[in-house]
């Protein structure tokens, strides 16, 4: 009975049936009752009451209640709160925060990561804003710098001007690609792409620009290539500086006459498209370098977005993982497993140099090799169980100069010889809560 008094609870209101039934599962698996309200009245009698662990409230529904409405002041700011949203509208979000929100959910959008964004909330205490709007399910992140990234992507996709985007291995540019064609006037076209550094020399030319049936030995049937393909769309073009030389000056020149003529051919084919370029190497990089074509660098530098590595916005890594484990769980057909806290410290002080890639395959070998009812660090990689130790030792030395500095974060960075800004860092990084040592009292 008294085990019972003190469960924790999480209320839950006017949300799409699939939506609050996959939430409830999760819930239940925390071993947090559920609560459902229908009204203003009985949200504000149980989210005044001690145990509330999160209210995820739906609103924005036309006829039907809106959540946004129930709130008057009266709700203890202890309890996270979470609007998922059917309307989509920046004005309502705004509003949401200023009530006391502590996150804005579109709706509809994949479950999945509305699910984790949730437990994200409850695990981790406020979190920051996550916007998941609609046209950018593929995006899932809470650093601040992402999301202006993104929004940035939101609004020159309607320019229709070729962009640039620059970033190490699995930081998301082919993502970014598709975000920006799905918000485009071309979404309605092809989003094509090309990788020539896989390719031959003496095929990379055909591949792109196509080639008549006889055009050189081997072809023995004609093909458009790929900017033809891209008519009316897309062309995403990987690593463009690695084209050759006069491969690129043919490109520029049909980017400037907007035709094409194939290889074997003598007559130009119409195509209008844009261009998305992606490289490991930012522009003014390649740019110094010579090893992109001026033509091509000053077309390309219209709008250029930079993706932060994951080891940059280590916030992010708990909202992933558990989206890549619940989804993989999902594709498996078996139930995820608990996870125990040693492994995110050991996601937390791992670097990723193949960022949100190497997570997500991190996160599948982890799930195949796990046979029991709880995720084990043992059951990471073993480039991740390496780096487990090196966390649980930097880690106790940082809770060691916070205590013997009686909280106070300068003192404490001097004993660790770096700045307050990178000790901030690394009690993020080491999941070490700023609210738990708050310094000295004046």
């Amino acid at each position: 009975m008294d085990a019972d008094k003190d469960r924790g609870f999480a209320i839950l209101g006017n949300l799409d049936t699939a939506l609050t039934e996959a939430l409830g599962e999760r819930l239940l698996e925390m071993d947090l009752e559920i609560r459902p309200v229908r009204h203003a009245t009985e949200f504000h009698s149980l989210a005044t009451q001690p145990g509330g662990r999160i209210a995820v409230l739906g609103g924005g529904h036309g006829s039907d209640p809106d959540a946004l409405d129930w709130l008057d002041g009266r709700v203890d700011a202890r309890l996270p709160l979470v609007l998922v949203d059917a309307s989509d509208s920046k004005e309502r979000a705004v509003r949401a925060l200023r009530l006391g929100f502590k996150d804005y959910l579109a709706w509809p959008s994949p479950i999945a990561p509305l699910c984790a964004a949730v437990i994200d909330h409850i695990e981790q205490g406020h979190a920051p804003i996550r916007m998941l709007p609609r046209d950018m399910p593929s995006i899932l992140t809470s650093n601040p710098d992402m999301l202006a990234r993104a929004e940035y992507a939101r609004r020159i996709a309607g320019h229709d001007c070729h962009t640039f985007i620059t970033g190490e291995p699995g930081t998301g540019k082919e993502l970014f690609a598709e975000l920006i064609h799905g918000a485009s006037q071309r979404r309605a076209g092809p989003l094509i792409r090309f990788n020539g550094t896989t390719l031959p020399g003496h095929l990379l030319e055909g591949e792109l620009f196509g080639y008549e049936r006889g055009a050189f030995e081997g072809a023995i049937r004609p093909f458009p290539g790929r900017l033809a393909l891209a008519d009316g769309g897309t062309l995403f073009l990987e690593e463009p500086g690695e084209l050759p030389a006069a491969i690129q000056a043919e490109l520029v020149r049909v980017l400037e006459i907007h035709a094409v003529i194939p290889l074997g051919g003598d007559r130009p084919r119409r195509v209008d498209l844009r261009v998305i370029a992606a490289s490991r190497q930012p522009l003014d990089t390649l740019a110094r370098s010579g090893k992109l074509h001026p033509g091509l660098l000053s077309r390309l530098n219209a709008a250029t977005i930079e993706l932060p590595p994951l080891r940059e916005r280590t916030e992010d890594i708990p909202l992933l993982f558990r989206h890549f484990l619940h989804l993989h769980a999902t594709e498996w057909r078996h139930a995820a497993p608990g996870v125990d806290p040693s492994v995110l410290e050991a996601l937390m002080a791992y670097d990723w140099p193949d960022n949100v890639r190497e997570l997500r395959e991190a996160v599948a070998v982890a799930l195949q090799t796990c046979q029991g009812p709880r995720l084990l660090p043992q059951h990471l990689p073993k480039t991740l169980r390496q780096s487990a130790p090196q966390s649980t030792g930097e880690r106790a030395r940082l809770l060691a100069a916070l205590a013997a500095a009686g909280g106070n974060k300068s003192e404490a960075a001097a004993r660790l010889n770096c700045s307050r800004m990178t000790l901030y860092r690394r009690m993020r990084k080491l999941g070490v809560d700023l609210r738990s040592h708050p310094g000295p009292k004046a």
